[in-house]
C-alpha cells in the first residue's frame, strides 16, 4: 500500500505552510482522498508528482522575474553556469536548494574578487580616492603658482609670440599633471 498522510504531515514533508498546501488543493493542483473517518489523506508518491507539474514554486526558481533577469556582475562564472537559479521538480525543498545554491553562488563571487584583488586586478577604493586627491591637489597647485611663476616675466616681455609661448608652455607642464591620471 501507497504511504498516505494528513494535510498537515504532508505540508511538514514538503517544508511549506499548511495553508499554502490548503489552498493548492482547494484549487485541484494537489488531490486527496478520504479515509474512513472522513479527514483527507494524501498519497505521498502522487502528490510529489502533482506538485511538480501543478505549482510554479516547483516550475522554476524562487526568484523574482526582475532578480533573474538582472545582469551579472560576473558572467564568467554565469557562462558554465547558465540555469543556476533553476531547479529539478525532484528536489524535495527547493527553497533550501535555492538558498544553498545562491550561498555557494555568493562564495564563489567573493573568491575571484579577492583573487582579483591579491593579483592586482582591482585596487583599494580609499587608496583611489587618495591618489586622485594627491593627483588634484598638485594640480591645482601649480595651476595657482603659474602666475606667480610668470608674472614677472611677462611684465618685462612684448613680444606677443613669446608671450604665447611662455602661457603655452606653463599650461602644457599643468597639463601634464593632469596627463599623469593615466598611470592610475
Amino acid at each position: 500500500m501507497e504511504e498516505t498522510l494528513s494535510v498537515s504531515e504532508y505540508a511538514r514533508y514538503r517544508d511549506i505552510a499548511e495553508s499554502t498546501l490548503r489552498e493548492a488543493i482547494s484549487n485541484g493542483k494537489i488531490s486527496y482522498e478520504l479515509d474512513e473517518s472522513n479527514i483527507k489523506r494524501i498519497n505521498v508518491a502522487k502528490a510529489d508528482e502533482e506538485w511538480a507539474a501543478n505549482t510554479e514554486r516547483m516550475r522554476g526558481s524562487v526568484l523574482t522575474v526582475a532578480q533573474r533577469d538582472q545582469p551579472s556582475l560576473f558572467p564568467e562564472l554565469d557562462k558554465e553556469n547558465k540555469d543556476r537559479r533553476t531547479f529539478k521538480a525532484t528536489d524535495r525543498n527547493p527553497d533550501f536548494t535555492n538558498a544553498k545554491t545562491l550561498k555557494e553562488e555568493a562564495l564563489a563571487k567573493m573568491a575571484v574578487l579577492e583573487f582579483k584583488q591579491r593579483s592586482s586586478e582591482l585596487i583599494n577604493r580609499a587608496f583611489v580616492k587618495k591618489l586622485i586627491s594627491e593627483k588634484n591637489s598638485s594640480v591645482i597647485k601649480n595651476l595657482h603658482t603659474m602666475r606667480i611663476r610668470i608674472a614677472g616675466i611677462l611684465a618685462q616681455e612684448s613680444d606677443q609670440f613669446k608671450i604665447d609661448r611662455l602661457l603655452e608652455q606653463e599650461i602644457n607642464n599643468a597639463v601634464m599633471g593632469l596627463d599623469e591620471y593615466n598611470d592610475l
